[in-house]
């Protein structure tokens, strides 16, 4: 597969799964660059493409935050998805590609459906055990109760500053030769159940950061937990409900005040269990395997030779 179908395929994914990207760029001088991007149109006439576009060093060092400007995808060198990004990706985008996929066969986007290969990804992912990073209080100036109420809490300099890092961190990580294999995710907990060596996190929200916006936001809907290692102990939550797991988590989307009352009276008390419903912020990790991306990015391709 070649390295201009790569870049196509991570804008393509960029703006279907309303993310940002990390590219690497070659600028009107020869210059090497690197910024991160949200594309907001696309041209039907050159191969160009019109974005919001972002550069940490710069905003670190005082100058403008965010600003459009077109590119060009042949001077596009590397392109990452910058995972638990959001980015507002005009609605008006998705009718004027899917209108004229014919002139835009460089973009890598056509009608093959690859929100499935993402909810596969994200079932093996979810075969790994999560645990929890050991990070300290994250996000300390973010209001729980106002995320809560809103579904968004805007930043202050510190916490963004701390997105930033965590977002860059991640990003040249994936960009390594040989990438780490942790993936990592910033939550909020919506259940959890305190066992003596720690928290179990059952369920969660995922919270995402809107660059442009300087917002965490809650994205989508209640995640569950099957398993979950703590202090190298990994707990299983069908030993510790009278319930069964499918059951439990279609009935925890319908009413979790219930099921959060059945929850207390499955644990063991003597063995120092106990439910916390406290709505933290928390970073999840998985050590993965398998390089996810590799084969998402091995798959799409092949589809898109037949």
């Amino acid at each position: 597969m070649s390295m201009k179908k790569d870049i196509g395929i991570e804008l393509s994914r960029s703006i279907k799964e309303r993310k940002w990207l990390s590219i690497d760029y070659q600028n009107r001088q020869g210059e090497k660059t690197h910024y991160w991007i949200g594309i907001k149109d696309v041209s039907l006439g050159a191969k160009r493409l019109k974005v919001d576009m972002f550069n940490v060093a710069y905003y670190r060092e005082g100058k403008k935050e965010i600003i459009e400007a077109d590119i060009y995808f042949e001077n596009i060198l590397s392109a990452i998805i910058l995972e638990g990004t959001l980015f507002n990706t005009p609605e008006n985008l998705y009718a004027k590609i899917e209108a004229n996929l014919h002139k835009l066969g460089w973009l890598q986007y056509d009608g093959f459906d690859e929100n499935i290969l993402t909810y596969l990804k994200t079932c093996v992912r979810y075969d790994f055990t999560p645990f929890e990073e050991d990070e300290g209080k994250l996000l300390p100036g973010v209001d729980i109760k106002v995320l809560q109420a809103k579904g968004e809490h805007r930043l202050n300099e510190k916490d963004f500053e701390h997105m930033l890092s965590r977002t860059n961190h991640d990003a040249k990580s994936k960009r390594k030769k040989r990438p780490s294999k942790k993936k990592r995710q910033l939550v909020m907990n919506d259940v959890s159940i305190a066992t003596p060596r720690g928290l179990f996190v059952v369920a969660y929200r995922e919270l995402l950061f809107d660059i442009s916006e300087k917002k965490v936001k809650i994205g989508g809907d209640v995640q569950f937990n099957h398993v979950f290692m703590v202090k190298d102990f990994t707990y299983s939550l069908k030993n510790m409900l009278d319930m069964d797991i499918d059951t439990f988590m279609q009935a925890y989307k319908e009413d979790k005040k219930k099921v959060r009352d059945e929850m207390r009276m499955s644990l063991d008390i003597k063995r120092g269990e106990s439910l916390d419903e406290r709505p933290y912020i928390l970073s999840l990790a998985r050590n993965i395997a398998v390089d996810l991306e590799e084969e998402y990015a091995r798959i799409t391709a092949l589809h898109k030779e037949d």
